[in-house]
């Protein structure tokens, strides 16, 4: 009988780390979700304010308008665009959708152990 009541107070301890492992690992997942979402639209904006004063916004609207002249010259007209492009910015924008995505996954994971743990 004394084991059972050993047997059953560890596994109630293991059980209740268990559950605050999960309560952190939420809180920590979330606020990093939370947090690249707030700089996902500073991100963006910057990619905005790039492509402006790179010029590859009036590059790119030259394409649609123009497109019969740029067959011409298109080998030009592409290292242009590559030059122009503001690829710092987007892969700063990808890197934080890339966190963002991350910490998504996780949160779903930690809530679904966190509903494990308190059942």
């Amino acid at each position: 009988m004394n084991s059972e009541l050993i047997i059953t107070n560890v596994m109630a301890r293991i059980a209740e780390k268990r559950r605050a492992r999960a309560r952190i690992a939420t809180a920590a997942h979330s606020s990093l979700l939370v947090l690249a979402l707030i700089a996902l639209f500073p991100a963006i904006q910057y990619v905005f304010d790039a492509a402006a004063r790179s010029g590859f916004s009036q590059y790119l609207s030259l394409a649609f308008s123009d497109g019969g002249s740029l067959l011409a010259t298109w080998k030009e007209f592409a290292l242009t665009m590559i030059e122009s492009a503001p690829l710092m910015a987007v892969a700063s924008v990808l890197g934080i959708l890339l966190i963002f995505a991350y910490s998504a996954r996780k949160v779903s994971g930690d809530i679904g152990r966190l509903r494990v743990a308190h059942a």
